[in-house]
């Protein structure tokens, strides 16, 4: 499911998206943390994001890109020091 949830993020099929990682049941997987941490950033909901790409760095910390993104939502929330740490 969260294969399909990743593509369907891909192609801006945000609702479709949200609607099947509803029926996910593994809820700590990085693969479905990624993808909850995007739709969040997409409805611009940055402190919520953060805290996710967090939980996934504290998994795996060499995800590069969940540093990033930490780093983008700190900087839409005008957290330009706590952005800069993640870059």
């Amino acid at each position: 499911m969260t294969e399909l949830a990743e593509y369907l993020l891909k192609e801006n099929y945000s609702t479709f998206a949200q609607s099947t990682l509803q029926k996910v049941s593994n809820r700590t997987n990085l693969r479905y943390l990624s993808c909850q941490a995007q739709l969040l950033q997409q409805s611009q909901q940055y402190q919520e994001a953060v805290q996710v790409y967090e939980q996934i760095i504290e998994q795996d910390s060499t995800s590069l890109n969940c540093y990033a993104e930490a780093g983008h939502s700190h900087h839409k929330l005008g957290n330009f020091t706590a952005a800069l740490n993640f870059y």
